[in-house]
């Protein structure tokens, strides 16, 4: 499957921690976030990463090739409006990589299981958000989800903590 990995912002709501550096570079437990993030990648059988960069993209592609280059194939979009723009364009620049076919979201900034990884990825044609449901109850700076027979109603930042049946692990 190909994973599209969205890594072009700058992490502003962290402030000092990630100035200078991408925010997929704090350090956790000795190593930098994305290493946990490639791992499970790399360990669920990958084939192909785009990788949206902006900020930092030097240290960022430099750092992904050093740890999958030899393993994924790895493909490199940027988005040069990334400080004036979101997520959402960031996905659209790379359109002609993935239009038409099957793709998983990845935003480059969180740890998850490779098990949970492996679920969504087998799950075939069906559209997927992995949700945590444990943390409902606390403020997370997340998109929160309603959950309507058994479907995503909504999924937003905009959703109050009461409302919400998890939020959205990206």
């Amino acid at each position: 499957m190909i994973v599209v990995l969205l890594l072009a912002g700058r992490g502003r709501r962290m402030n000092k921690l990630t100035y200078n550096r991408h925010k997929a570079f704090t350090i956790l437990n000795n190593q930098p976030a994305l290493m946990y993030l490639l791992d499970s990648l790399i360990a669920v059988g990958t084939k192909e990463l785009i990788t949206v960069l902006g900020f930092d993209s030097k240290r960022l592609s430099k750092y992904i090739h050093s740890v999958c280059g030899n393993k994924i194939k790895i493909s490199f979009v940027y988005n040069h409006d990334y400080t004036e723009t979101n997520n959402l364009y960031s996905l659209l620049c790379t359109r002609d990589k993935v239009e038409g076919g099957e793709f998983m979201i990845c935003n480059g900034d969180i740890v998850i299981d490779p098990d949970i990884l492996n679920d969504m990825m087998n799950l075939g044609d069906k559209s997927v958000v992995a949700v945590d449901d444990i943390n409902r109850d606390k403020d997370i700076d997340s998109p929160g989800i309603i959950f309507r027979d058994n479907r995503i109603y909504d999924l937003g930042r905009h959703i109050k903590k009461k409302d919400t049946a998890g939020y959205a692990i990206g």
